[in-house]
């Protein structure tokens, strides 16, 4: 089951009636940094660098890499994300999955939603990254990188889940 995290929606629904109904959404490069801002907190479409012109302690000059490049245009987004720790922009980045074939009654719901929230905080300068992140963030049963999901949309808001 997908699981769309916004207070409005706040749903799970099965794979198969969301592929049935054609919710599919084009699988480009940038689908993760949607995910990634599809809030727990949130109705609305944001932006990391909305979230980071609160933070005025945020110094934006990170060691530019390829990755922080789309179609070959600088990715202001991709940049703020460089200066986190990259395991926990990954595991904020997956789709939030539940279900007993996916490892267990509540998938990565959990673990999703934590590390959204502290790169959300991070970025807006809410909260420091904590060293010790990981204690914060539960171990997800859901492994992304041997099971791969389908790109697929929300009935009720349209957003990527």
């Amino acid at each position: 089951m997908h699981f769309c995290p916004r207070p409005t929606c706040c749903k799970a629904y099965h794979e198969a009636c969301l592929l049935f109904a054609e919710l599919i959404e084009d699988d480009s490069p940038d689908r993760t940094l949607r995910l990634l801002k599809s809030a727990p907190d949130l109705d609305t479409v944001f932006s990391l660098t909305d979230l980071a012109a609160c933070n005025p302690a945020l110094q934006c000059q990170s060691a530019l890499t390829e990755q922080d490049f789309t179609g070959g245009e600088w990715n202001p987004e991709l940049a703020l994300l460089s200066s986190l720790p990259a395991d926990l922009v990954a595991i904020a980045q997956q789709p939030i999955v539940k279900g007993r074939r996916l490892g267990g009654l509540v998938g990565n719901v959990s673990a999703v939603v934590t590390a959204r929230r502290l790169v959300y905080n991070a970025i807006a300068g809410v909260q420091p990254m904590p060293d010790n992140w990981r204690e914060y963030v539960p171990r997800s049963p859901v492994d992304h990188k041997t099971h791969t999901f389908p790109a697929l949309l929300c009935p009720r808001c349209g957003g990527p889940i």
